[in-house]
């Protein structure tokens, strides 16, 4: 499992830290993939890859946040990253299940945040 640190940016502004982990099982896969496409990577089907945490080190990219409600405590989450070419509203096949709250923005949009 890889243990990610995401700083959130608003525009040159550091926002928050978020919290999430890549896990090597064949269910989760994918989250894998859309964290290495987000990030710039081009994935190529079938391709062998060796992907460790210092691979993740000073890439960045875009996700939508979720708050999750645990424990009586409201946290950020990761609902999904956004892949190139994706709208930040546009969840993937295999995306988590539905936030308790989604941020939006002033126009009713989930909040798409660089990270």
């Amino acid at each position: 499992m890889i243990e990610l640190q995401l700083r959130l940016f608003n525009g040159a502004n550091k926002g928050p830290l978020v919290y999430d982990n890549l896990v090597f099982v064949e269910k989760a896969y994918w989250k894998l993939d859309h964290f290495r496409q987000a990030t710039g990577e081009v994935l190529i089907p079938g391709q062998k890859v060796v992907f460790n945490a210092d691979d993740c080190i000073d890439r960045s990219g875009r996700l939508v946040v979720m708050i999750d409600n645990y424990g009586g405590r409201a946290r950020n989450k990761v609902d999904h990253y956004v892949l190139p070419g994706e709208s930040s509203s546009g969840l993937s096949q295999a995306a988590p299940t539905k936030p308790l709250a989604v941020p939006k923005n002033e126009l009713g949009e989930p909040l798409d945040i660089p990270f």
